[in-house]
C-alpha cells in the first residue's frame, strides 16, 4: 500500500499495489491509514520533487486457525 500526503500531512491518495487477494481487507487498510490522517510535521526530508510524501507499507497476515476435533465441546 502506498499512502500519498501532501506536506501538511493530509492523504491525497492510496494506491494498492498488491491485493491481499480479500477485498475486505485490503479496504480496512485502507480506511486505518486514513483514520490516523494526518501524519503530522513529517520530516522535510521526506517531501518528493513534486511535493507529496509517499508513505509505502506492506502487511503479512497469517492465519492459523486452531485444530478442530468432533470431540471438543
Amino acid at each position: 500500500l502506498e499512502v500519498i500526503t501532501n506536506p501538511q500531512g493530509e492523504i491525497v491518495d492510496t494506491v494498492l499495489h498488491s491485493s491481499s487477494g480479500d477485498r475486505q481487507l485490503d479496504q480496512i487498510m485502507i480506511q486505518a491509514f486514513r483514520a490516523a490522517a494526518p501524519y503530522m510535521n513529517p520530516p522535510q526530508g521526506m517531501v518528493e520533487a513534486d511535493g507529496m510524501i509517499r508513505l509505502k507499507a506492506a502487511f503479512i497476515v497469517r492465519f492459523a486457525p486452531p485444530s478442530f476435533s468432533p470431540d471438543q465441546n
